[in-house]
């Protein structure tokens, strides 16, 4: 999907919503804290960007304009379990909008308002996986 128009960013941020309630509240998919993995990809690869990000102002620039790894991840926001994962996201959008100069340093505010409206939303309408995400004619 192109993750640059309002339009493509609101429907991904209501169909993350419709899958964090299939996932993270399914009961067969409940990990316990011992089963925790080895290697975290998702972790790994957010610090990698962070790490690019902080060597130079324009990284953020050039790396979101070409893999929107940080849309993906406030898109994707709802449906992680790793409270860890969840501070480094906000950490990273945190370093983003106040130690980045640029055209797309406020970018990502304008994804978290599209999630935050999903959000909104869902519960309005009652929260249901089936029945409050994804459909405006209801």
């Amino acid at each position: 999907p192109d993750m640059n128009s309002e339009e493509s960013i609101r429907s991904l941020a209501e169909y993350s919503l419709k899958v964090a309630a299939k996932v993270r509240f399914n009961e067969s998919n409940a990990q316990s804290p011992s089963e925790t993995p080895a290697f975290d990809l998702a972790t790994d690869l957010l610090l990698a960007c962070l790490n690019l990000y902080s060597e130079h102002p324009m990284n953020y620039d050039i790396l979101e304009a070409k893999t929107k790894i940080l849309t993906a991840y406030i898109l994707a926001f709802s449906t992680f379990r790793d409270e860890d994962l969840k501070v480094l996201v906000m950490k990273t959008i945190e370093f983003v909008v106040t130690g980045v100069t640029g055209s797309n340093a406020m970018q990502p505010f304008s994804v978290l308002s599209e999630t935050f409206v999903a959000i909104c939303k869902a519960l309005l309408k009652g929260g249901g996986v089936d029945d409050g995400m994804g459909s405006e004619d209801k």
